[in-house]
């Protein structure tokens, strides 16, 4: 698939990296909120890990406006409703790391950047999401930590 800047973009495919999909539509305000915090997740992962927008709405001129009001420019954004729905992605912002294999590793809603930051752990210790993680804890909710859910979750695996 071709990306809004014309750029050839593959999905799920083999590769190096990991890569996360991050499910978008430019009439949110929770998906613009959200992009800071992919930003910074790209700055802190790079080395090993993509990251590729998707918008779930199929106008390109909304979608055009979206990246460059949030200055997307550097990031794949991809008009791709069709790979939404075939994901089963019902609402954005929504997230999915997909494996250096091809193979989703963990998936879920994200609103902020402790909810990306918990699908990368959540992969790391080999859960598809958070709450399975904590399930598999016996946790009927996660514990609270000053370093937020990451810490917590961290912590408990140590």
């Amino acid at each position: 698939m071709i990306d809004l800047q014309g750029r050839r973009v593959t999905l799920a495919a083999a590769r190096a990296k990991l890569t996360l999909l991050v499910f978008v539509s430019p009439g949110c305000s929770t998906c613009a909120d959200l992009i800071p915090a992919v930003r910074s997740i790209w700055r802190t992962e790079r080395r090993q890990l993509e990251v590729i927008i998707l918008s779930v709405v199929t106008d390109d001129r909304k979608n055009r406006e979206f990246v460059l009001t949030h200055k997307l420019e550097n990031f794949p954004v991809v008009t791709a409703p069709d790979v939404a729905a075939k994901y089963q992605v019902r609402v954005p912002p929504y997230a999915i790391l997909v494996g250096t294999d091809g193979l989703v590793k963990a998936k879920g809603l994200v609103n902020h950047l402790e909810h990306l930051e918990s699908l990368l752990t959540a992969a790391r210790l080999g859960h598809a999401t958070i709450e399975s993680y904590a399930q598999h804890r016996g946790a009927s909710t996660l514990p609270s930590a000053q370093r937020g859910v990451i810490g917590a979750i961290e912590q408990a695996s140590a």
